[in-house]
């Protein structure tokens, strides 16, 4: 499929913007809890991962996937970076935060490069880590938006832009750095960071915390569609491998809605 530059910027912009708006809504008007269970929804990643498969290939595209399941762990460690920036200090904390992350996801990849990696190891990394990050998390309290601003032109425009160029700069060095760094690569919180930084500049950290908390328990959704993604793309086509992914992600958040409601239920 050949589409010029301009037109692959203009679909980046439009789809992200989409999301991080939408996840913004749903954490000031549902929870942030929510927003931070469906930012583990393959929002950011599965679509860092289509334009892989767009501009370079299947193979690279799934390839990449398999990266991009370790790198799971990268993304949790940039979040909780940014949660540990946020206690360390009490002026510039979004800054501080912001620095901690970065460093944070920086060093994970770099050590998680390392691995030589298998569709096994890839598979049991994250799902090893998942838990660790919940036991790190849970101390961060629960926190609902209930004076919220006006969302004008000015405020969704900003939002806008601020996703727009996340998603742009880490599509655009897949080329660059080569199918396992571009699996790592797009692990990269693409869709969470905004949402965290719209939040926190908004409203103040402990919302921002607020979503950081359960990022973790959706993330089993990303690793389906990763997995799924990487066994789909030899036999299916670029848009087919992404929808059997997709249903493979839903699945998962369904499963876990219904369990974790029994279980609330039950009082465990």
């Amino acid at each position: 499929m050949n589409v010029s530059g301009l037109e692959l910027f203009v679909i980046k912009f439009i789809v992200t913007t989409a999301i991080v708006l939408i996840l913004s809504f749903v954490a000031e008007h549902v929870s942030p809890k929510w927003a931070g269970i469906l930012s583990g929804f393959p929002t950011g990643s599965a679509i860092t991962l289509h334009f892989y498969g767009l501009e370079n290939g299947l193979e690279f595209a799934g390839r990449s996937a398999i990266y991009n399941m370790v790198g799971l762990v990268a993304m949790q460690s940039f979040i909780f970076s940014y949660y540990i920036g946020g206690l360390a200090v009490g002026r510039f904390k979004v800054l501080v935060s912001i620095c901690f992350a970065i460093l944070g996801y920086a060093t994970a990849i770099i050590l998680l490069s390392r691995l030589t990696v298998t569709p096994l190891l890839a598979l049991a990394i994250p799902i090893v880590s998942f838990p660790i990050f919940r036991i790190a998390f849970r101390k961060i309290g629960q926190s609902l938006i209930v004076d919220r601003i006006a969302l004008t032109w000015k405020v969704i425009l900003g939002r806008a832009g601020l996703a727009a160029l996340t998603i742009c700069l880490i599509t655009g060095i897949a080329k660059i750095v080569g199918p396992a760094w571009a699996g790592l690569f797009s692990a990269f919180p693409t869709t969470l960071f905004p949402l965290i930084l719209i939040i926190h500049l908004s409203y103040g950290e402990r919302y921002a915390h607020s979503i950081i908390k359960h990022v973790p328990e959706g993330l089993g959704s990303l690793l389906a569609y990763s997995l799924i993604l990487y066994l789909s793309y030899p036999t299916l086509s670029l848009y087919a491998g992404i929808a059997v992914a997709f249903a493979g992600s839903l699945v998962y958040l369904l499963a876990y809605r219904i369990i974790s409601r029994k279980l609330r239920q039950e009082g465990i």
